[in-house]
């Protein structure tokens, strides 16, 4: 369990949110350490919401301290031999350059975080538009 801080309108038990980039007025903040302990861009699910709350020079509102743990992410991936549960592969691929915006899978070949990613769940074939060979499965990013 990692303790961090959210805005308040996310401070919701099972919430999932991506976490986000240090600012400049994070720098002299007295709740520098206790509030950007998470990667930049890892998804993380909200467990614990505590009754803490503090002002945030940042957002120029207010945060919450919560509980996390990592959170998969719902991507796209090449079939092929080594995509499997438990594998560890590079998100991105041929698919990630598809600019068929309208494409109802779009987000989920073009997902937010970068980098490598355990393959926690394979899911369904999907149609690509760019017939691409590809599948629907849930990812947990890698440190790193």
């Amino acid at each position: 369990m990692t303790i961090t801080m959210v805005d308040p309108s996310a401070a919701v038990e099972g919430r999932t949110y991506l976490s986000g980039e240090p600012g400049p007025a994070c720098e002299t903040c007295p709740y520098r350490n206790p509030c950007l302990t998470t990667p930049p861009g890892r998804p993380l699910r909200v467990v614990a919401v505590r009754p803490i709350i503090h002002s945030c020079a940042l957002t120029e509102g207010k945060v919450q301290v919560v509980e996390v743990e990592p959170a998969e992410l719902a991507v796209s991936l090449m079939a092929g031999p080594g995509t499997v549960a438990g594998a560890t592969v590079a998100l991105g691929g041929p698919q990630a350059q598809c600019k068929r915006f309208t494409c109802p899978h779009y987000r989920l070949c073009h997902p937010p975080v970068k980098g490598k990613a355990e393959i926690v769940t394979l899911g369904e074939k999907l149609v690509c538009l760019e017939g691409h060979t590809v599948h629907s499965a849930e990812v947990r990013p890698c440190d790193g």
